[in-house]
C-alpha cells in the first residue's frame, strides 16, 4: 500500500472527514466491504455522511477490534488492543504517530502522577498540560479528544494519546 498523510484524508484540515476520503483511507486495513459498512455505521450512526475526528478514531479502534477477532461494538471502545493494521508507513509519517518509546515516556509520567484505579483525574492532569505552554483553548481540545469516554478522567491510554 502507498503510504499517504493526514492532508490526503482530510485535505482541507477541516473539523470533518469526508466519507469518501475515510473510506479510501479505511480501505487498506484491508477489511471486508460488509465489515467496513458495519464500521461506518457504528461510526457515522446519525448519517451524516462524514465522521469528526473523534468519530474518526472510533473506526480506527473499531477497525482494531475486528483485526484482533473481536465484533465491533462501542462496549470495548476501552479495551486496550494493538492499533490497527492499516499501512506502518502511513503512521509514521503524520505528526501524531507515538512512538513506543515515547509511549513507554508518556507511561511513564503517568505512573508518576500517582493513579487511582488506572486513571488520573483532570485536576491532576491540569498543571502537566499547562506546562507545555499551549493556548488553553489547544489544551481544551486535547483534552476534549484524549477523554474518550468523557468522565474527566484519563486512562493510561487516553493519556498517551
Amino acid at each position: 500500500m502507498d503510504s499517504i498523510t493526514i492532508q490526503e484524508i482530510n485535505p482541507n484540515n477541516s473539523d470533518f472527514i469526508k466519507a469518501m476520503d475515510a473510506a479510501n483511507f479505511l480501505r487498506k486495513s484491508g477489511l471486508n466491504q460488509m465489515t467496513l459498512k458495519i464500521i461506518w455505521d457504528l461510526s457515522d450512526p446519525n448519517g451524516l455522511g462524514y465522521l469528526d475526528r473523534k468519530s474518526f478514531f472510533v473506526s480506527l479502534k473499531l477497525i482494531a477490534m475486528v483485526q484482533n477477532g473481536r465484533e465491533p461494538n462501542y462496549s470495548d471502545l476501552n479495551a486496550v488492543l494493538p492499533p490497527p493494521r492499516i499501512n506502518d508507513d502511513y503512521f509514521k509519517s503524520i505528526d501524531w504517530y507515538i512512538s513506543p518509546e515515547n509511549a513507554q515516556k508518556f507511561a511513564a509520567v503517568f505512573n508518576s502522577m500517582g493513579p487511582s484505579e488506572g486513571k488520573l483525574a483532570g485536576t491532576k492532569v491540569k498543571p502537566y498540560l499547562m506546562s507545555s505552554k499551549l493556548p488553553v483553548e489547544t489544551l481544551t481540545k486535547i483534552w476534549d479528544l484524549s477523554d474518550i469516554d468523557q468522565d474527566g478522567f484519563l486512562n493510561l491510554k487516553e493519556f498517551i494519546v
